[in-house]
């Protein structure tokens, strides 16, 4: 629950530094880069089911 917590609080600081700093892009970059890394682990978890399966 601890890493859980510290990603909040990360994205919550680049939400805040771009609001600051009238930098929006930075946003959806973000988003994009946590919903690859959440498909990478998901992926991993997946692929040894997806093998038996063939």
């Amino acid at each position: 629950m601890p890493k859980l917590r510290y990603g909040l609080k990360l994205f919550g600081e680049f939400v805040r530094f771009a609001r600051d700093n009238n930098m929006y892009w930075i946003v959806p970059l973000m988003l994009v880069l946590v919903l690859v890394g959440f498909v990478i682990v998901a992926g991993k978890s997946v692929a040894p089911l997806v093998y038996a399966l063939f």
